[in-house]
């Protein structure tokens, strides 16, 4: 090799050995909490690379909690048919997320499919919180009938997992 081979040999492995640690910093930002800093990581790396389905859902997320609902619905709904082989919990995850920017975005109908996807993924002591949203979501609608009946299972569900709180609060 020459000098000048060496040099560009070494400069790509440090670039690599580089791309690799924002990765890792990302994840941990990521699993930590720390959305947005995580975001500004993947967004790095996705500008070089091709990300694969999972880190485009963090991705999502990170824009969730950053309250950017249009690009957080945007990346999950162009990712969410290719989600099955997650594990459910993780899945549920992602469809809240969406759900949620729909709704906060008022688009109410989308918003309504995400939260019943979510509800067949999501532990049971979470179906009073989606029920909670369904109905708010239909009240907006002007679908009251329809509202009052998904708030009234909202209660149920906040009564039978002992939540007295968020029963208060419906």
């Amino acid at each position: 090799l020459s000098f000048r081979g060496f040099i560009a040999s070494a400069s790509s492995y440090t670039a690599e050995s580089s791309e690799k640690e924002n990765l890792s910093k990302a994840i941990e930002y990521f699993q930590g909490g720390k959305y947005h800093e995580a975001l500004l990581l993947f967004q790095k790396l996705k500008s070089t690379y091709q990300l694969n389905v999972r880190f485009l859902a963090y991705m999502g997320v990170c824009h969730f909690y950053d309250r950017d609902y249009a690009m957080a619905a945007g990346i999950l709904d162009s990712i969410m048919s290719r989600l099955g082989a997650f594990a459910p919990s993780e899945r549920s995850i992602y469809y809240h997320c969406a759900a949620e920017s729909h709704y906060q975005l008022g688009q109410y109908g989308q918003a309504i499919q995400l939260f019943e996807a979510q509800s067949l993924l999501c532990h049971k002591d979470e179906i009073g919180d989606i029920c909670l949203r369904i109905g708010l979501c239909h009240r907006n609608l002007g679908h009251v009938d329809v509202a009052q009946e998904y708030l009234l299972q909202a209660m149920a569900y906040y009564r039978k997992f002992n939540n007295s709180h968020k029963l208060s609060v419906v």
